[in-house]
C-alpha cells in the first residue's frame, strides 16, 4: 500500500482535483473506454489525493479518503449543515454529494463551501 500523504483540507483537495476532470454526476468517476472522464465533488479530492486504482490495486473509497483528511473513525467525519437550511445537519459527503448531484453546484463553488466551515 503506497505511503499515506500529510493531512490536507477537502476543500483544497477538491479544488485541485477539479482541475483535473470535467465535472461528473451520479458517480464518484465516469470512464469511457477504460479513460477517466470525469469525476464528481468527492471523485476530485480523490484524483488530488492520489487514490486511484492503479495506485491502490484496487477502488479507492470515502474510507481512504478519510485517511488522508485525518479523519481516522468514522464519527471523526464532520456534520455540517446543508446551505439552504433545507435538511438536518449531516455527515460531510451526504452533504457535498447533494450539493454536487442534486443542486448542480460546481465543485469550487463546494469548496468555497466547506473552506467558509474550516474545511
Amino acid at each position: 500500500m503506497p505511503e499515506q500523504p500529510e493531512t490536507r483540507k477537502l476543500s483544497a483537495l477538491i479544488r485541485e482535483g477539479a482541475k483535473l476532470h470535467p465535472q461528473g454526476f451520479g458517480a464518484y468517476r465516469t470512464w469511457d473506454k477504460g479513460v477517466l472522464e470525469s469525476t464528481c465533488v468527492v471523485g476530485a479530492a480523490m484524483e488530488a489525493a492520489h487514490l486511484s486504482v492503479s495506485t491502490w490495486g484496487y477502488t479507492p473509497t470515502s474510507r481512504d479518503l478519510n485517511k488522508v483528511l485525518g479523519w481516522k473513525r468514522s464519527s471523526d467525519v464532520p456534520i455540517i449543515p446543508y446551505p439552504n437550511g433545507e435538511f438536518s445537519p449531516s455527515r460531510i459527503y451526504s452533504v457535498i454529494i447533494y450539493l454536487n448531484d442534486m443542486c448542480g453546484w460546481s465543485r469550487e463553488a463546494i469548496a468555497d463551501y466547506l473552506a467558509s466551515k474550516g474545511l
